[in-house]
């Protein structure tokens, strides 16, 4: 068995990063499904970098029992562990915005719009992938009140 080189925060971020990057080329493309793919791939990994920050610790846990438990896409999960309640809860001022980002993903666990046709279709549709882009990450003067610009103002991660 071959041991797995944890990965630090910044190793996290540029992962978000990527699929970001993923995300925008193939909003270009109009390839719509696909850049919500990314876009979930790209919060789950900002979550991460944030769970890193909130609990102190230097690679995100993976290893022994401990490291089953972090070992997660569960939007609801990750976002339990990355201390993120003060500026996300709903009643805070943007819990709005969360709450409705992970709604368009049905729930806690976006793998599974993977195996769900009518998810992937709703998924793929054109407004739906640009309003989640616009969530997580914005453009031009929106970007500030994005998902990852708020992580990124308050220094989360």
């Amino acid at each position: 068995d071959q041991k797995i080189s944890p990965l630090t925060p910044v190793d996290l971020k540029h992962l978000m990063k990527k699929h970001l990057v993923a995300a925008q080329s193939l909003k270009r493309s109009e390839k719509y499904g696909m850049v919500a793919y990314h876009l979930s791939y790209a919060l789950e990994f900002a979550l991460k970098s944030c769970v890193c920050k909130h609990l102190k610790q230097p690679t995100y846990p993976d290893g022994g029992e401990s490291g089953k438990f972090f070992k997660s896409h569960s939007f609801q999960r990750l976002y339990l562990l990355s201390g993120l309640q003060d500026l996300f809860d709903r009643g805070s001022p943007h819990g709005q915005t969360y709450d409705s980002f992970i709604q368009e993903y049905f729930g806690d666990d976006w793998t599974k719009m993977r195996y769900d046709r009518k998810k992937l279709k709703y998924l793929g549709d054109k407004r739906v992938a640009k309003r989640l882009y616009n969530t997580l990450i914005g453009h031009g003067q929106s970007v500030p009140k994005s998902i990852i610009g708020i992580i990124k103002r308050e220094n989360k991660w």
